[in-house]
């Protein structure tokens, strides 16, 4: 308790240190707590399913077709055998994100909600026992029995109130009454569509999973290959791990083809991640680096503040050589001095902790809406115990050098050299060049990272999308229709838009481009004798003939589709889907391939006029026009193959539909959902938005994830300038004597202001050094996040070299300055 009060007597006689110290630290304990508390929600606390390490998701993988897609969904047919066969299963589920409209339910207009089609026992698997009602029933995943739906707790109570009666009642979903059997608890948190992986995403995206139906489909009867479109869900035994699971798995998998003659030339592969690692997906390897800038902010701090300490510890000197020549000692010297600065960071940790919470509310608002869990981001104990941690460790790192040196300070020297006219040692100005040195490395590796990550976000915006975001609008519209009247709804709906005042063009498409395709398969020639792991993947859209028209698609060879080509592709359908009959042969369906497409399929050779078929040699397909490449799947995805039918071959359940106009929003959209209600009442209207704000949506993660970086860097920075500044102009107090000598024997001001620069920025200039060969280093794991860009950019390390260089030389030019103007006179005097 002496040595306490002590600490605080010393610290209230250097309220200036004292602040800075306790500032500076709150910033970087508050940035650590914040994104750790992130990271730690997001990627470390368990899910809140009971025992998740049992708990599993899969994939299926094709090695012949792994170059272009690694990973499927899962066959349903793979799921009910490994249901049937395997010996290492607790419960094994599937699910397949989906969409319905919600009639009025007194709202005044209908609305499209997310959910997921799922087999019977998927919730038995998670282990979530219903808040009210009962689980899905077996037979209820048959065809005709699954007009059944449990409700999320959120959904129920924000819907319905919470009113506790409503089990037993029915809700209308696509037209269909649908018995309300469960309500979900609130603990339960489903992860959204896009956090089940990229082939979910187009079909549900970020809305959350509010509505629950069985499956409807006879997995017994399911296709062995070709139909890839559930993600399964496993809990394993206790004692079973995932590489045990996939070999069952792998085994009894080659069996069903081997049983039912699948092609010998496809195989098919089980791939097995924890349910918490499949949720994350790829954004683990971004979170995990703005943990380590904050950490790399914190290092800066604490060296900063281990250079004040230095100063503060020499300045003592005196006091301190009195203290050892009456018997103080070396131990108790440390404790006091490693006490102070546990005092300060104990302050700045508290700090730093109400700083965390506002960041926190911040971080959560901003973070790009594909960012899992982050309901579960917060200060709780963990996080709490983190930053006492944090600021136990940085108290005792940025003290233990200062201690160490005021431990050994030698009595006699120091009374001997005390007074203004000390100068510092050689050792100890190296010492503290060592310091700035280490903070220019950290804060040029920063800096490198960063303006990497803005030049490939510059790089992103500028690449040819193949289509005209301005003044073009997209309205997703759904319609629970069949095919032929939902097409009949379409067309009429295409019309009454096309007239509306203000819109130019009017087209749809069944995906808008960015969010991802519906629908891909394998593009084979007419009569292709190939095995099917040589023939290409592509990705087909369903289109109206305006579609290109009102996306700014250039037609480059060719034309569109004809009317004549849009009904004779409805008949074409009609025939196929006409039960109980076999189709009348049709005449091949007109298309339209992407500029990549035609290259590549038909090499030298003119597109028009050349036939095609998919995995299915019914249709045929004719191309009657070429389209330039089109970046469907992200602006990070280069265009694949491509091609284009008219939607009435495929009538989408929900269609994007793209209106080119100049007129804003606010005063389209009601016009829009007038139209779209004046055909049919009943359809929903889920989304208006511009196609400039969805692209701007798309790279929303990586615009996130540069404005944390940035900023850091810019911490980073201005952190290493004081560090400089400090240093150097301390140099030049203590050297005071030394620079009078040397303008008394003749030195010029030149070269007193050149001395102080050089000796200023020679540290920085090897700490820039070696953040640049640290960035070089990592720029493999950097990879990754990049785009466009190489780690090793001459240009980002050049301009990164001159911003810190000029920062250091701006730092370093007031204190010499200053020294130039020293009176010698009143320097020498004693």
């Amino acid at each position: 308790m002496r040595a306490l009060r002590l600490a605080l007597r010393r610290l209230s006689k250097a309220p200036g240190f004292a602040t800075i110290a306790i500032f500076t630290l709150a910033l970087g304990i508050g940035a650590n707590t914040a994104i750790f508390s992130l990271v730690d929600g997001v990627l470390l606390r368990p899910l809140t399913f009971p025992h998740p390490e049992q708990l599993v998701a899969l994939e299926q993988s094709i090695p012949e077709f792994a170059q272009k897609f690694p990973a499927f969904p899962v066959n349903a047919r793979s799921f009910f055998v490994w249901r049937r066969d395997s010996k290492l299963l607790a419960g094994i589920s599937i699910l397949q994100p989906s969409t319905w409209v919600l009639s009025s339910n007194g709202s005044g207009s209908p609305t499209r909600i997310s959910g997921a089609t799922v087999s019977a026992g998927i919730f038995r698997t998670l282990g979530v026992t219903p808040l009210l009602g009962r689980g899905f029933l077996p037979e209820e995943d048959l065809p005709g029995k699954n007009h059944v739906v449990m409700l999320s707790n959120e959904f129920w109570r924000s819907q319905f109130h919470s009113d506790p009666n409503l089990v037993g009642r029915t809700v209308d979903l696509d037209g269909h009454p649908n018995q309300i059997v469960g309500i979900l608890p609130a603990s339960l948190r489903f992860p959204h569509g896009s956090e089940l992986g990229q082939f979910f995403a187009p079909s549900s995206g970020n809305e959350p999973m509010q509505v629950f139906q069985p499956l409807g489909t006879d997995v017994a009867q399911g296709q062995n290959v070709g139909n890839f479109n559930y993600l399964a869900i496993v809990r394993m035994k206790p004692g079973v791990n995932a590489a045990q699971l996939k070999a069952e798995f792998d085994v009894i998998e080659a069996a069903m083809l081997s049983a039912t003659h699948a092609p010998a030339d496809i195989h098919v592969h089980t791939i097995v991640t924890s349910l918490r690692d499949s949720f994350v997906g790829s954004r683990a390897l971004g979170l995990w680096m703005l943990l380590a800038a904050v950490a790399a902010i914190l290092l800066i701090v604490c060296l900063n503040l281990a250079n004040l300490l230095l100063v503060r510890v020499h300045g003592q000197g005196q006091e301190i050589a009195i203290r050892v020549a009456l018997g103080a000692s070396r131990g108790r010297l440390m404790r006091e001095t490693v006490l102070e600065a546990l005092l300060l960071a104990a302050g700045g940790g508290m700090l730093g902790v109400l700083a965390a919470e506002a960041a926190l509310r911040w971080l959560v608002h901003a973070a790009p809406a594909g960012l899992p869990r982050l309901d579960e981001v917060g200060l709780n104990p963990v996080v709490l115990a983190f930053a006492l941690l944090l600021a136990l460790a940085c108290g005792v790192l940025f003290s233990i050098w200062p201690a160490m040196r005021a431990a050994r300070t030698d009595p006699q020297r120091a009374l001997r050299s005390g007074g203004r006219s000390a100068s510092d040692s050689g050792q100890k100005l190296r010492l503290r060049s060592w310091l700035v040195g280490a903070q220019a490395a950290l804060a040029a590796l920063l800096l490198i990272v960063a303006g990497l990550l803005v030049a490939s976000y510059m790089v992103l915006l500028g690449v040819n999308t193949g289509f005209q975001p301005q003044q073009r609008i997209e309205a997703s519209v759904d319609w629970p229709g069949v095919s032929a009247q939902r097409s009949a709804f379409l067309q009429t709906l295409l019309e009454r838009l096309q007239d509306l005042p203000g819109i130019q063009a009017a087209g749809l498409i069944d995906t808008v481009p960015t969010q991802g395709v519906n629908d891909t398969d394998l593009l084979s020639y007419v009569h292709d004798t190939r095995p099917l792991v040589q023939r290409p993947l592509g990705a087909f859209s369903s289109v109206s003939a305006d579609y290109f028209a009102a996306m700014g698609i250039p037609i480059v060879r060719g034309r569109t589709f004809t009317a004549a080509e849009m009904a004779a592709a409805a008949a074409s359908a009609a025939s196929r889907n006409a039960p109980g009959q076999k189709p009348a042969a049709q005449p091949p369906v007109a298309a339209v391939v992407s500029e990549y497409t035609a290259e590549k399929i038909w090499p030298g050779k003119d597109p028009i006029g050349q036939q095609f078929t998919l995995s299915d040699p019914e249709p045929v397909y004719s191309v009657v026009g070429v389209a330039a490449d089109v970046r469907a799947r992200g602006l990070e995805e280069t265009p694949g193959l491509a091609a284009y039918w008219p939607y009435t071959l495929r009538v989408p359940g929900a269609a994007a539909l793209i209106l080119r106009t100049s007129l804003p929003i606010a005063e389209i959209a009601p016009k829009i959902r007038q139209a779209v209600w004046s055909v049919k009442p009943d359809a929903a209207v889920s989304t208006i938005q511009s196609m400039d704000g969805l692209i701007s949506e798309s790279v929303a993660p990586r615009r996130f994830q540069l404005t944390l970086v940035l900023f850091f860097a810019a911490c980073a920075l201005l952190l290493a300038a004081l560090g400089i500044y400090g240093v150097v102009a301390y140099s030049i107090e203590r050297r005071t004597t030394e620079i009078g000598l040397r303008m008394a024997l003749g030195a010029s001001s030149r070269s007193l202001i050149g001395m102080v620069m050089r000796q200023g920025l020679t540290p920085v200039i090897v700490g820039l050094l070696v953040g640049a060969a640290a960035a070089v280093a990592l720029g493999r794991m950097l990879a990754s996040l990049l785009f466009g860009v190489q780690a090793s950019n001459p240009a980002v390390i050049a301009a990164v070299s001159a911003v810190l260089l000029v920062t250091g030389a701006l730092a370093c030019a007031v204190p010499a300055r200053r020294a130039s103007r020293i009176d010698p006179m009143l320097a020498l005097r004693p």
